[in-house]
């Protein structure tokens, strides 16, 4: 059972190609960074107003700050870590929401597949959306053999989809 009570195709003919994975993947990338820079460039902007007072120096073509702790202003700098945070945890939050309920982040809904899970063709959940997330996340960077892995494995997997039994479907 997949979305709505209705059947989900999981078979491997309906396995999304490795394009379609790698095009979501990018798409992810530019319009969830696009979310998360709305919160970046205003921690930017009052991380530099912390330190403006600092002295600065260049050489070699670095720019070196020193800053006395009198220096920083502390209440800008705190400012800035809370907007960086609040907007990490916000585009998380957003991500794996759609991921978890539906199997269509922004980028996989514009290419035409989802995640699903391999049993049944349902949603996985906010829980193993998670799990297949920071697992993607820590395979991919150890090996990007892990994103190759479906272009020759029988189920069209990658390592992190084989470890939480999910697949990735054309819809």
């Amino acid at each position: 059972m997949g979305d709505g009570g209705g059947y989900v195709n999981t078979s491997v003919a309906n396995r999304a190609s490795f394009g379609a994975r790698l095009g979501g993947h990018i798409l992810d990338g530019l319009l969830y960074g696009l979310l998360a820079s709305v919160f970046i460039i205003p921690a930017v902007i009052m991380g530099a107003g912390a330190v403006k007072d600092c002295n600065r120096s260049s050489s070699g073509g670095e720019i070196e700050i020193n800053c006395t702790s009198d220096q920083i202003n502390a209440g800008l700098m705190l400012g800035a870590i809370g907007i960086g945070f609040i907007g990490a945890v916000v585009v998380a939050i957003v991500y794996l929401r759609a991921l978890g309920k539906t199997g269509q982040t922004w980028g996989r809904k514009i290419v035409g597949v989802k995640v699903v899970r391999q049993q049944d063709g349902a949603p996985l959940g906010i829980g193993l959306a998670f799990g297949r997330t920071v697992l993607e996340q820590i395979l991919g960077q150890l090996c990007l053999l892990n994103y190759l892995w479906m272009l020759w494995d029988s189920e069209k997997q990658t390592w992190h989809d084989k470890i939480v039994h999910s697949v990735v479907i054309k819809v």
